[in-house]
């Protein structure tokens, strides 16, 4: 899936706001893109899920986002 406003590349990753971390995508140039899952309390349960996901849909996979960086929400 491409970004609607700059077209790069969006990939489903493990993101953090204050509510919790959660399966979506994060557009570099315009911020955040999609949440595709629920909320979850800690990064390992959201990582099961996109986990789980890659295996059932086969997306691309991309951990690289690190969870301490602070998203502006």
């Amino acid at each position: 899936m491409n970004c609607i406003e700059c077209d790069e590349l969006l990939k489903m990753n493990v993101l953090q706001s204050n509510a919790g971390y959660y399966v979506g995508t994060f557009c570099k140039c315009c911020g955040p893109h999609s949440r595709d899952s629920e909320y979850f309390a800690t990064r390992k349960e959201a990582e099961q899920v996109l986990t789980d996901r890659q295996l059932d849909e086969a997306t691309p996979v991309d951990f690289s986002v690190d969870p301490k960086d602070d998203l502006p929400w």
